[in-house]
């Protein structure tokens, strides 16, 4: 048996596993990444390269920077701010909640929108008495399905779209991915505000789980300079200055909020959520592993082999879709972009399709890793502090999931004829 083969097969068993809720997802994670090094997918070095690897310091340093918005009392302003505006119902938080998460995720990265709101949103909880387990989902939707509202709102689309240039010379515009990111961001927050809401968990939480702000240590100076710092650390993230990556960006702002006072070195490392990085870092191990082995690579060619006798555009364009969507679930949104972006190149040009319509198929297919807490990172963060079971995301994405396709084979077409 193959090396790629045992490498699917090894994803399909952690997969079972962690549907089962059976172990802690943490370790189950990090088993998962200890056994491709064993099996020999990859190196030993790196099994623990995803613990301290840059996707990891860019949530470690949101961490510390949304925990420096619940230590200064700002979290608190803030979700006074929010209840005025939509009042104490559970609906009027929902929609407010995951609509500002969509909308920041256009021009921010959802980790960091999905940290620096959660303070707000757990204080919102406190002050309502609603389970976190409520709105949390809705603040981890809310920022996935952001990021296809503008080019830059996710690396992926940056990817695809270069993967298009590059064999065709044209490019996705700014807005483009928009004709299909906004009304699906639309629908997405009517259906979490209705349907959704009915089918949320709602799990009992111990409230005084959630720390209380400690007020002889909070002062409007620290409170200003807090939010005059994030406001800072957001428009460098938007600006995204040439040669400067994210996680340096995130990592001077939590570096400069504990050297302001802001936050302290010991509320710094309490605010970090060990067991989400270690989610993170366990599963990009085995995401590294099926592409090194070549895992990725069987099934894009058997995606080539199913269409081979059909060149229906529908038809392609769907199980082409539903495989991208198969794949991000459990790897790296970036390692599928990087695999089946060129792929869905080579199938439109030998089947004399639409390449830009195959490009932008790839590009929120990639993005829609929604059934499922380890594929995109803004559900796992809110994965372990919801208390939510791996189903869940099932139960409440699956409608989310059936959204995107109703825009890429109803508003692809029209907007982008195969």
């Amino acid at each position: 048996m193959s090396r790629a083969v045992m490498s699917l097969i090894l994803m399909t068993i952690l997969g079972i596993i962690l549907l089962s809720n059976k172990l802690p997802v943490a370790t189950v994670s990090m088993a998962g990444a200890l056994v491709c090094g064993m099996l020999g997918f990859i190196k030993y070095p790196e099994v623990f390269s995803g613990l301290a690897g840059t996707a990891a310091v860019l949530l470690m340093s949101m961490m510390v920077i949304g925990g420096s918005l619940f230590h200064t009392g700002l979290a608190e302003k803030m979700s006074n701010a929010f209840l005025k505006v939509t009042g104490t119902t559970e609906r009027g938080m929902i929609i407010a909640i995951m609509s500002l998460a969509a909308l920041l995720s256009a021009i921010c990265n959802n980790v960091g929108v999905v940290t620096t709101l959660y303070p707000i949103v757990m204080d919102m909880c406190k002050r309502t008495r609603t389970s976190p387990s409520r709105l949390l989902m809705p603040l981890g939707y809310g920022a996935a399905v952001g990021g296809i509202i503008t080019l830059v709102g996710t690396s992926t689309s940056v990817i695809t779209s270069t993967a298009l240039e590059t064999t065709h010379g044209i490019a996705f515009g700014f807005l483009d991915v928009g004709y299909i990111g906004i009304p699906m961001s639309i629908l997405s927050v009517i259906y979490m505000a209705t349907l959704g809401r009915k089918i949320l968990p709602n799990y009992e939480y111990n409230f005084d789980e959630i720390a209380e702000v400690d007020r002889t240590q909070i002062s409007s100076k620290k409170m200003l300079l807090s939010a005059v710092i994030l406001i800072c650390i957001l428009a460098v993230m938007i600006v995204k200055p040439k040669g400067i990556p994210l996680y340096v960006i995130a990592a001077s702002g939590a570096i400069i909020l504990i050297l302001a006072g802001c936050i302290t070195e010991k509320q710094a490392i309490q605010s970090i959520s060990w067991p989400t990085i270690a989610i993170c870092g366990g599963m990009m191990a085995v995401s590294t592993s099926i592409m090194k082995t070549g895992g990725g690579k069987i099934i894009a060619d058997s995606i080539v082999q199913i269409l081979g006798n059909n060149a229906n555009p529908y038809i392609v364009v769907f199980v082409f879709f539903t495989v991208v969507v198969i794949m991000t679930q459990f790897l790296s949104n970036i390692s599928t972009a990087a695999l089946m972006a060129p792929l869905a190149m080579f199938i439109a040009d030998g089947l004399h399709l639409n390449p830009f319509a195959f490009a932008m198929m790839v590009a929120v297919g990639v993005n829609a890793a929604l059934i499922t807490p380890v594929g995109t990172q803004s559900l796992t963060v809110i994965w372990e502090p919801g208390h939510y079971k791996f189903t869940d995301f099932v139960k409440v994405g699956m409608p989310i999931l059936l959204i995107n396709y109703f825009c890429v084979m109803v508003l692809l077409p029209l907007l982008w004829p195969f």
